[in-house]
Formats: C-alpha cells, sequence, structure tokens
C-alpha cells in the first residue's frame, strides 16, 4: 500500500497489478484502520521520495501495535502451506458454524472408531482431525516458564513463538484431482467453499448426524414472464451463495470499469 494525495496503490488479485484506490481511507475505516495514524516505522520500505511504503505483511500483522496473545479453545490458527489462506480462510468459518462443530467435533469419537485403515484418505476423519485441532485449544497454549526464563537470560526481547496446526494433509486429501486446488497457486475460497460442501455431501452419512451443509441450502425461485401473452412460470432451485449483483450504473468508477472489461475480452 502507497499512500499519495491521490488515494492510495493497492494490490487487485482480479487485474494482477497494483491499482488506485481514490477511497482507501473509508476502505480501511470500514476495517478499523485509521490512516492518518499509520506512522513510519523501522519496518518500513522507503521510497524514492522518502514517504514510507507500509507492506501487505505489516498491515495484516498489525504492526506498530501492541496486542496481547490469546491462548485457548478457539483461538488456534493455521499455518500457511504457500497461497494456502483461502483454506485458512474457509475452514476457520466453517468451523465456526454449531453444525459443523456437533457433525466433525462432536462425533469425534465415533468418526475415529469407523475410520478406514487409512485414515488419511477418509474425508469425515480429516474433518474431525481438523476441527478438534482448530476448536480443543490443545494447540493453543501459552508459553511455558521455562521457555521465558531461556529468553530472558539471552536477553531476547519475548516474541510469542508462531503457533498454529499444519493442514498439510487435509488440504492434500480435498485437494486430490482437483486441477487448481492442488497447485500452489492462490485460488477463490468461494469455490473452494462449493468444492468443500460437494465433499461434505458425499460423505454425510459416515458421521452418524445430520448432512452439515444443509446449514447453506436455501430455495431461490424464478420468476419469468412472456412479454406477449404475459403468462409467468415460476421455476425453483437450490443454491447455497446469495449473490448481490451491483448495478453498473451505481458504480463510481463506472468508466474504468467498463474499460477493464473490455480489455479482458481482448
Amino acid at each position: 500500500l502507497f499512500r499519495s494525495p491521490d488515494g492510495a496503490d493497492v494490490y487487485s488479485f482480479e487485474e494482477e497489478d497494483a491499482v488506485l484506490d481514490p477511497h482507501i481511507a473509508k476502505h480501511l475505516a470500514h476495517f478499523g484502520i485509521d490512516m492518518l495514524q499509520m506512522n513510519k516505522t523501522e519496518n518500513c520500505v522507503v521510497d524514492n521520495m522518502g514517504l514510507p511504503r507500509i507492506s501487505e505483511w505489516e498491515v495484516i500483522q498489525e504492526s506498530g501495535m501492541k496486542l496481547k496473545p490469546m491462548y485457548g479453545p478457539g483461538y488456534t490458527g493455521i499455518k500457511n502451506l504457500s497461497n494456502s489462506c483461502y483454506i485458512s480462510t474457509v475452514m476457520q468459518i466453517v468451523f465456526s458454524i454449531p453444525e459443523f462443530q456437533r457433525a466433525y467435533v462432536g462425533n469425534l469419537p465415533r468418526i475415529f472408531d469407523y475410520s478406514p485403515l487409512d485414515p488419511t484418505q477418509d474425508f469425515n476423519t480429516q474433518m474431525s482431525k481438523l476441527g478438534h485441532g482448530l476448536l480443543s485449544g490443545q494447540f493453543s497454549k501459552p508459553p511455558v516458564k521455562s521457555d521465558l526464563i531461556e529468553q530472558v537470560m539471552k536477553e531476547e526481547e519475548h516474541k510469542p513463538l508462531p503457533r498454529g496446526i499444519n493442514i498439510r494433509m487435509f488440504k492434500n486429501l480435498v485437494s486430490n484431482g482437483h486441477p487448481e486446488f492442488a497447485s500452489k497457486r492462490q485460488q477463490d475460497a468461494l469455490e473452494f467453499l462449493m468444492h468443500l460442501i460437494t465433499l461434505v455431501e458425499r460423505n454425510s452419512i459416515g458421521i452418524g448426524t445430520d448432512n452439515p451443509s444443509d446449514v447453506f441450502r436455501f430455495l431461490v425461485e424464478e420468476r419469468t414472464q412472456c412479454c406477449q401473452s404475459r403468462k409467468v412460470r415460476y421455476t425453483q432451485r437450490v443454491d447455497y451463495v446469495m449473490q448481490l449483483p451491483v448495478a453498473l450504473e451505481a458504480a463510481t468508477n463506472r468508466d474504468e470499469l467498463i474499460a477493464q472489461e473490455q480489455k479482458r475480452k481482448k
């Protein structure tokens, strides 16, 4: 992120390039970030104009702020496996839903008892294992006194060790055979969520409870009317994602959007 009087350069994943955001202050305020309070630190990269450039990693880590480490059930993170943040995001949200907690963590003993000889290839076993790791708190514990004493003796500044669970086994299973998720490229979180729901529905019989992905299901009714006869037809379909289209006319940068769409079609 690079600030200027006209806004700030931000990286656009869709365009795969830096773009100018003239409303950056408003957008950052939505996430509780006061752009005017951002000051230069030792870790900032300075450009040719002498102005600090705050890296994306510093923004994510809330660099310069004193944060209190949180430990215990529900405060376990997931280690990044190179562009795997889309999986981490989806799985942490999924296991915040009570239906998934009951299905996989509540039924963990039963799922483990009936797991096959090779649990690495069993979806329900890996889901239970991941859910238990995120929610149990066993992998989110404060450092023991011996570690703190060792740091003091070495005159090192106390910095909590980065903790989290490794999801490599889970990723290998759910991405097996998928041309995109099996790669190490960044992927769309929504596409992975739909892929996960398919796997949950396919393996829901083995967990002994109702299909937890039903919490996402809703019925969409579409109304079609003939312009000549004025007759109406209603159709229904099941969906999992509610789309909220934004009218192009309402966009403040309509000309730029049209130009980008034309560029994409070429």
